[in-house]
């Protein structure tokens, strides 16, 4: 007897260790992640594409428990690991009908089997009876039924009671009826026979179902009552489908996850996001009519800089790319760039008065010469920064970064992340930079305006709740206030956009559109005192739309979008004072408009296009002393106060110092000569290879008949200052 004994130690002892199999299990669990809400809105599988969320025994309600012992194994808590009065039952019964008709495995030896799987064989049987023994020992009974309870397959890809009452029901496993607590009791039995999803297999669930009411009767854990109210009665499962919420914001969110935390509470707001998905499907026909197939949007509080809703695409799915991510892509950032561009400004002495002159020049660049141009093709003359900033003029922005700096520009926009040192250098992008052509995400952008609505502290945003919020100040708040004043003020928006009904919130709301070169990305971002909002339309094959620009394609989804968040939170603001242009002191002068030499074109062509009108160029100035005089010298001596290139109070603007040209065989090569002086002048005298050829009153301009060979170009004031370039003919 002592050796029977002594051999039985031995085979117990040899079974594998169950001290750590809790833990080990444990930490499988698939990662849950809930909105702010704690509602679940994904569930990640783990390596073997299960999914699984760990309850652990005081988590699991005694309902569950009882009814997963009344199914299984009745005598769980009187025995140690094998029921001898199951198992005899089950060695009569196999052997009277000459077939295995019933098992005897109890709790504790499916929780072998399903710790460590092995063929159904005799000899399977004879470990996991031993294993069993040994896992009673080492473990306790509630240990063992939560192991039970956690691996238990409930069909397809589910294990475990917690995922199946969330699948099945989509509910807490708390707020399981006693019917649907003895349905998932049923289910591991054999779930592709119990297959609720199949009318046969739903039928046999519900008798199942009864059978364990029955025994959980019978074992005293339910009333006659309790009984009688759920047997015979329809469990109603819904289609079993997992939690999939905002998939490109989980997508995000699970990258920032650092930790083994089963269960993840992100920033999202189910409810917003939800009603964010609704809106962009509602605008698809809409931006179709257009050309553009797919949108983007983000919604952030201002508060803790939380997204509470992200939308990477009109819908989740293959239809036109919907799977990429279209805030997070990089696009052309368009006009969005210019609030932080007037920003800059701000911190270097302009205001909100400050006059901007909108008129069109080419520039030279490291690229070739650049010649930006307003959307609409118009040039709005002397304008103030908050008419430039709230209409979106480009030329006046150009003019803006090339008195700002264009590397301070560019070291700004890296502090607030819309730049980083992977990007290319700022003289690569020139002065286009003041127009958006960096391409930048919309997730980064809506990133950037947080600053803004933040009162100039920047932060990064979050995606998890536990995430710290480390904020630096980048801007002097009352530069910020300057900028939302100017970006709330819907008339500094009317010469370029008019009063369109979608920027009419009832309520001051700072916003900023974009478009960019080709039309192939529209932009709105905005922000009030409770939330940054941040849309994207366009196409990820990166195709044009049909001319939509940021404030047509987007601004409709931004009313919709404003009216779904509710409320009105304010923007502190007073009207901006625009205040007068620059004019004359006397009573007739105050009827006109006097401007300087960078404006001498833009009057000329109004005064071609709507005769004399209320512009005018300052009374130019003549210097005469008459020993210089220059009236109808021919090959004069060249002055002698050349820049060679530099500006002085003049400059050649057209061409460019060593440009070079080709001169067509069988044409006349004709190359346009633009000056700028600083101060409006009477004329200009153009000198080309030491000979004088013309005199040009504004705007200064000459269009010259060039032969080949080396050519040298000067412009000179009457005073005798000049600007010199080089060019060459082939």
């Amino acid at each position: 007897m002592g050796l029977l004994l002594f051999g039985l130690f031995v085979v117990i002892y040899k079974c594998p260790d169950y001290t750590r199999v809790l833990d080990d299990k444990r930490n499988l669990s698939n990662q849950v992640m809930l909105d702010r809400h704690g509602r679940v809105i994904r569930i990640a599988p783990d390596e073997h594409g299960e999914y699984m969320i760990w309850l652990r025994h005081d988590q699991i309600p005694q309902l569950m428990k009882n009814a997963v012992i009344a199914a299984e194994d009745k005598r769980f808590y009187r025995h140690f690991g094998f029921d001898p009065i199951a198992t005899s039952r089950a060695i009569y019964n196999n052997y009277a009908s000459g077939k295995i008709v019933s098992g005897a495995s109890t709790i504790s030896q499916q929780v072998v089997r399903m710790v460590t799987p092995r063929p159904r064989t005799l000899r399977s049987k004879f470990i996991e009876f031993f294993a069993a023994l040994k896992l009673e020992w080492q473990l306790s009974k509630e240990e063992i039924l939560e192991l039970n309870l956690n691996l238990a397959p409930m069909g397809g890809y589910l294990k475990g009671v917690g995922i199946a009452s969330l699948v099945y029901f989509d509910k807490n496993l708390r707020m399981l009826s006693l019917s649907e607590a003895a349905s998932l009791a049923a289910l591991p039995r054999s779930p592709s026979r119990f297959d609720p999803s199949r009318p046969q297999g739903h039928a046999l669930l519900m008798k199942e179902k009864d059978r364990i009411i029955d025994r959980m009767l019978s074992s005293g854990f339910i009333s006659y009552e309790e009984a009688n109210t759920n047997k015979r009665k329809t469990v109603t499962f819904r289609k079993r489908n997992l939690p999939r919420e905002a998939s490109h914001f989980t997508a995000l969110a699970l990258k920032r996850i650092r930790s083994n935390k089963q269960i993840v509470t992100t920033t999202l707001d189910i409810g917003i996001q939800k009603n964010l998905e609704q809106i962009l499907l509602s605008h698809r026909s809409r931006l179709n009519g257009r050309g553009i197939k797919q949108a983007a949007a983000i919604i952030v509080s201002v508060r803790d800089l939380e997204v509470l809703a992200l939308a990477g695409s009109i819908r989740y799915g293959p239809i036109h790319g919907g799977y990429n991510n279209g805030a997070i892509a990089p696009r052309s950032a368009g006009s969005t760039l210019k609030p932080f561009l007037y920003a800059t400004a701000l911190g270097k002495g302009f205001s909100g008065t400050s006059v901007i002159p909108d008129t069109a020049r080419n520039y030279r660049t490291p690229l070739g010469d650049y010649t930006p141009l307003n959307a609409n093709r118009t040039e709005y003359g002397p304008v103030t920064m908050s008419e430039a900033l709230g209409s979106s003029l480009n030329l006046a922005a150009v003019k803006t970064i090339e008195k700002v700096g264009l590397s301070d520009f560019y070291n700004f926009l890296e502090r607030i992340n819309l730049v980083d040192g992977r990007s290319k250098h700022f003289q690569h992008y020139g002065y286009g930079l003041a127009i958006g052509n960096l391409e930048t995400s919309l997730f980064n952008l809506t990133q950037a305006y947080g600053c803004l609505a933040r009162q100039g502290k920047f932060g990064k945003l979050r995606l998890l709740l536990d995430e710290p919020m480390n904020m630096v100040r980048v801007l002097d708040p009352q530069l910020v206030t300057g900028i939302t004043e100017i970006l709330a003020d819907h008339n500094s928006r009317i010469p370029a956009f008019g009063n369109p009904h979608y920027f009419d919130f009832g309520f001051p709301v700072a916003l900023k559109t974009g478009t960019s070169d080709g039309h192939r990305d529209a932009w709105v971002i905005a922000y009030n005192q409770g939330h940054v909002i941040g849309i994207w339309a366009g196409n990820f094959d990166g195709k044009p739309s049909l001319g939509a620009s940021g404030a047509e394609a987007c601004g409709p989804i931004l009313k919709d979008i404003i009216s779904g968040l509710g409320g009105s939170d304010s923007v502190n603001r007073s009207p901006a004072d625009h205040g007068p242009y620059v004019r004359g002191n006397s009573d007739e002068d105050s009827v006109y408009t006097y401007l300087g030499a960078e404006y001498a074109k833009w009057v000329y062509k109004r005064e071609m296009q709507f005769g004399l009108n209320r512009f005018r160029l300052k009374n130019p100035f003549v210097i005469d002393d008459g020993s210089h005089d220059l009236e109808g010298s021919v090959g004069m001596k060249v002055p002698s106060k050349i820049q060679d290139g530099q500006r002085s109070r003049i400059s050649i603007i057209s061409p460019h110092d060593k440009d070079s040209f080709s001169k067509p065989l069988d044409r006349t090569l004709i190359i346009p000569l633009k000056a700028a002086p600083l101060e409006v002048l009477p004329y200009v005298v153009w000198i080309i290879d030491g000979v004088e050829v013309a005199r040009t009153g504004a705007p200064y301009e000459f269009m010259w008949r060039a032969d080949g060979g080396a050519h040298s170009i000067l412009a000179v004031t009457p005073d005798h200052e000049a600007a010199k370039i080089e060019i060459r003919v082939e």
